[in-house]
């Protein structure tokens, strides 16, 4: 029989918020060794805690709780997104069935349009995933898109590096706001975790200014940034 978990204090909330906005930060710098200790934190406290919200109804509107009681969206949405963290902004449905992210420090107010189909955390960062018809873009948490294009598909980040894939072609981003728009052929990391692409029948690399440098590198482009995946990247 699984065992009921604790009701948080405020205190923990406010740990469990901070361990949260410490794990981000981490990541947004690239900080893994540092992120991971505060994913171990997070994962301790949501081991031994309930920090779900609960969703209330009020005159046929829906709204979110925290686990306190207090309320994070006041009751006037038609619906709330499927997944939601304490840290974050909500995602919310409005009466035309269209998503948008609002504040959740209690007065609901919308961070950006109701144009988005569907709207999801995206994995292990801050972000969001919105998707229009077979088409997504990431949202900051603040409400705006991170990049304007919108693609076929967005992979799960490797360490600094997210992938994007349209029309058969790839491209990446980051969380910094980084945007190299899908053109590639292909896209792997080299011996060295370096983003290694093909553009047409030519290998090379994106230096830090998004140009394309071909295979073999020229002296004056060897001394160059290049992007690269991280020491952690994975098949």
């Amino acid at each position: 029989m699984e065992q009921t978990k604790s009701l948080p204090t405020p205190e923990t909330i406010a740990t469990f918020v901070a361990y949260n906005a410490e794990m981000n930060t981490a990541l947004k710098r690239n900080d893994l060794d540092l992120a991971n200790e505060y994913l171990r934190k997070v994962e301790a406290l949501t081991a031994e805690y309930d920090f779900f919200d609960q969703e209330f109804t009020e005159n046929g509107r829906t709204g979110l709780n925290d686990i306190t009681g207090k309320v994070r969206i006041p009751a006037q949405y038609k619906a709330i997104g499927d997944d939601y963290w304490r840290s974050l902004p909500v995602a919310v449905m409005n009466e035309d069935d269209k998503y948008a992210l609002v504040k959740a420090d209690g007065s609901g107010t919308p961070l950006c349009e109701f144009v988005y189909d569907y709207i999801e955390i995206f994995p292990w960062t801050s972000h969001f995933r919105a998707h229009v018809g077979n088409k997504t873009t990431l949202l900051c948490p603040d409400g705006t898109a991170l990049f304007l294009t919108m693609v076929d598909t967005i992979y799960e980040p490797f360490n600094y590096i997210i992938i994007l894939k349209d029309e058969d072609k790839y491209g990446f981003c980051t969380l910094g706001g980084d945007f190299v728009a899908p053109r590639f052929e292909e896209i792997e990391p080299d011996e060295d975790n370096k983003v290694h692409v093909r553009l047409g029948d030519t290998w090379g690399y994106i230096s830090g200014e998004g140009e394309f440098l071909p295979e073999p590198l020229s002296e004056e482009d060897y001394d160059k940034w290049l992007y690269n995946f991280g020491p952690d990247w994975e098949e």
